[in-house]
């Protein structure tokens, strides 16, 4: 749970959090790699009212998947209708792209 005097967090997740506190609604923690190496990983952030009789959300929750568990064998279980072709995922983060799946098995081949 994140709270008001917690530690600091990812930026991805801070954001997120900011917006569910907006909203009142859940926000999708979008696909990032934290500051210390970590592999991919995606979430969602909800604010919650943290005492009965609360009129604002005062700490928010987080909950996480890493892309290796969920995402990657998702994807690689994609049928492509070339049996010889291959799949990427990526991103952009500033001026470089990221890959996130795909390219170490294609490198062994």
């Amino acid at each position: 749970m994140i709270g008001a005097g917690d530690a600091p967090v990812e930026p991805a997740v801070a954001a997120a959090a900011k917006k569910s506190f907006a909203t009142g609604e859940p926000a999708l923690v979008d696909l990032h790699v934290d500051a210390k190496g970590g592999g991919p990983r995606f979430g969602y952030v909800t604010s919650v009212l943290a005492r009965p009789g609360a009129k604002n959300p005062e700490l928010a929750i987080y909950a996480e998947l890493a892309a290796r568990d969920f995402l990657q064998p998702f994807v690689r279980e994609w049928r492509f209708q070339n049996a010889k072709g291959a799949g990427l995922l990526a991103r952009r983060e500033g001026d470089d792209i990221v890959l996130l799946i795909g390219l170490p098995a294609m490198m062994a081949r």
